[in-house]
């Protein structure tokens, strides 16, 4: 099966594919914060989320690569070992 993936250019798939590695998972707390369309600012509005994907070491993770993007979500919901704790943004107590 390696053969037939490395003949089909897999290898350069598997490269990308390691650099897509999950650096961090962070939320919104900031009320005052408003989306102003400048990432540093709007990952820190109350009732998002954001994943950063490739690059850790400067978050103080062990993943190097040659990558680092965030995707941003509005209104998330998170579930935790089965219960929701926070729900379209709104954290749950």
């Amino acid at each position: 099966m390696k053969e037939v993936l490395m003949y089909r250019g897999a290898e350069r798939i598997l490269k990308v594919c390691a650099d897509l590695q999950i650096a961090q998972l962070a939320f919104g707390l900031n009320p005052l914060c408003k989306m102003s369309g400048v990432m540093l600012d709007d990952e820190g509005v109350y009732g998002t989320s954001h994943i950063g994907i490739g690059t850790s070491t400067l978050l103080g993770g062990k993943i190097k690569t040659k990558m680092h993007f965030d995707v941003l979500m509005w209104k998330p919901t998170l579930e935790l070992d089965g219960k929701v704790v926070l729900k379209a943004g709104e954290w749950l107590t």
